[in-house]
């Protein structure tokens, strides 16, 4: 019994850890979103190289250079971004981001009080990892798609979310979809009152081989049955 009292205390603390890790990663939630979504619903989308972190208070800056600007929603933003600070929460629990000095990142955000901002649920990547179908889009392919949703859809609906929408969704097909090919190389666009993944060789090749190996799978699970 003395033993057990002796623990007690820290078996406490670890409870306390745990709920306290609990609480941080479900503080801060958001939905799977399209890079699309990301620069159409964004203030502002930029490429930039994080020179210096700086901590405040109740939110971390980071000091940028900013190498491109594919997205000013109006003039008032330009001159917010002056002086090359980005401003995000300083804990990960209230959707902070961790930029590392030095790197490079595509990111998007919204101006409030006058401080361009960004977070966990904005569009924050490291700009290595874009793929050329999703550069030449920023530059101005995904604009031309802002009337469409392009929502994250199970397969199972794709169908009722299709009816649903009326022409004017790209369903961002969950597995056993080609989520990654429509991440990485899909623009979705608007052509007679109707919204499509716009064709191009790398979606159309990436969505081949992902119908290959759907095939593939599909034979395995066959060959595995009695």
């Amino acid at each position: 019994m003395k033993s057990l009292r002796t623990l007690l205390p820290a078996l406490l603390l670890v409870c306390l850890v745990v709920l306290a890790r609990i609480n941080d990663a479900e503080g801060c939630s958001c939905s799977y979103t399209h890079p699309q979504t990301h620069f159409c619903t964004s203030d502002f989308v930029l490429v930039v190289k994080v020179k210096e972190r700086i901590p405040l208070e109740h939110e971390t800056a980071y000091r940028v250079k900013i190498n491109r600007k594919f997205k000013l929603s109006n003039e008032s933003h330009s001159q917010s971004l002056l002086e090359g600070r980005l401003y995000t929460a300083s804990m990960d629990s209230v959707c902070g981001v961790h930029l590392n000095v030095g790197e490079t990142y595509i990111v998007s955000g919204r101006v409030y009080e006058g401080k361009p901002r960004i977070g966990l649920c904005n569009l924050v990547q490291r700009w290595s990892g874009v793929s050329r179908r999703q550069r030449r889009a920023f530059k101005g392919l995904y604009a031309k798609g802002c009337m469409c949703d392009v929502s994250y859809t199970p397969f199972e609906r794709k169908g009722e979310a299709l009816h649903r929408a009326k022409g004017r969704l790209c369903p961002w097909e969950a597995n056993p979809g080609p989520t990654d090919c429509q991440e990485q190389h899909g623009v979705c666009v608007m052509n007679q009152g109707r919204c499509f993944w716009m064709p191009s060789r790398s979606y159309d090749q990436c969505i081949h081989e992902h119908h290959q190996e759907r095939l593939k799978n599909n034979q395995r699970m066959r060959d595995f049955m009695p």
